[in-house]
């Protein structure tokens, strides 16, 4: 099953979904996003609560879209495909083409089986190719085609079909894909010095970060191969350095600023200074308070 779906950045500009109803781009959506076969079939249970619509204008809306071409059902198995799924989804490495593969052995329907061989065929750039009514990788595909163009070469007048290949080009295309290996941190080899690679970057780096960068990419849908998976690793650790770098000099003006400002020596010693002066004039007002008022003169009271 698909971890994620996304829609195309161009999706809503397409000429036949813009030309679309309310309700069936909002079913169209529903069922986009919540498909999780990497084929493009889909089951719609719970599209009625996903979409909020009502039994019957759900029932319109899927009848519309089927009418113009969006999605192909099957009435007997209650399935549906995706006319555009390959078109926007791509199989870059072997892990998504046995993916695919395996969601294909889990169609009921046949004739779901045969649109989705039709569209994969009339989609060249999904990664994946018709052989023999079955589904194939490209990279399977070219090292069988480039056999067939060896034998030509070799035997001028003999013919050599594509979809009954030689011996020679089967067995090339078996060990080729024989070589491939998925280790237990995620990252793909194929060859001796990939392998030496990735048990290079297994020992640089711990299991929990590699894994989180081959499921990155594997999402994305490119092969985590060990050039690739270093340099996302790189790319991270340069990421956290200068996030680590911004986080102390954060700190360190968030100390500058709740911390007094320094002061001058000079400027201390004279505010003391002025400290002590004040307490003595503050002590010789509270004396000449305290003191007995004065008794007048018999001389001044006979003045009076």
């Amino acid at each position: 099953m698909k971890s994620s779906s996304m829609l195309s950045r161009a999706f809503f500009r397409r000429p036949n979904v813009r030309s679309l109803g309310p309700n069936m781009k909002l079913v169209l959506v529903a069922i986009t996003v919540g498909c999780e076969s990497n084929i493009g079939t889909y089951r719609p249970v719970g599209l009625a609560e996903d979409t909020g619509l009502d039994l019957n204008v759900l029932a319109d809306a899927l009848a519309d879209l089927e009418r113009c071409g969006h999605l192909v059902r099957d009435q007997s198995t209650g399935e549906l495909f995706l006319a555009d799924f390959f078109r926007d989804n791509t199989f870059r490495n072997h892990r998504r083409y046995i993916q695919a593969q395996n969601d294909l052995l889990r169609v009921d329907s046949i004739l779901l089986r045969e649109k989705i061989l039709t569209a994969v065929s009339q989609n060249s750039g999904c990664g994946l190719v018709v052989k023999n009514q079955q589904l194939a990788w490209q990279v399977e595909a070219q090292v069988e085609d480039k056999q067939n163009e060896v034998e030509e070469q070799r035997n001028p007048g003999a013919h050599v079909s594509s979809k009954h290949p030689s011996t020679a080009s089967r067995s090339q295309a078996n060990r080729t894909l024989k070589n491939w290996e998925e280790r237990p941190s995620g990252i793909e080899t194929w060859n001796a010095e990939d392998v030496t690679a990735a048990e290079k970057l297994e020992t640089d780096y711990t299991k929990d970060l590699i894994s989180a960068v081959t499921q990155r990419l594997i999402d994305a849908g490119i092969s985590p191969l060990p050039k690739r998976v270093k340099r996302e690793l790189v790319t991270q650790q340069r990421l956290r350095e200068i996030r680590r770098k911004r986080t102390e000099a954060e700190a360190a003006a968030q100390i500058r600023l709740s911390a007094p400002p320094a002061m001058d020596a000079a400027v201390v010693a004279r505010g003391n200074q002025m400290l002590e002066r004040g307490k003595r004039a503050n002590k010789l007002r509270s004396e000449y308070c305290t003191q007995p008022p004065v008794q007048p003169s018999m001389h001044e009271e006979e003045l009076q």
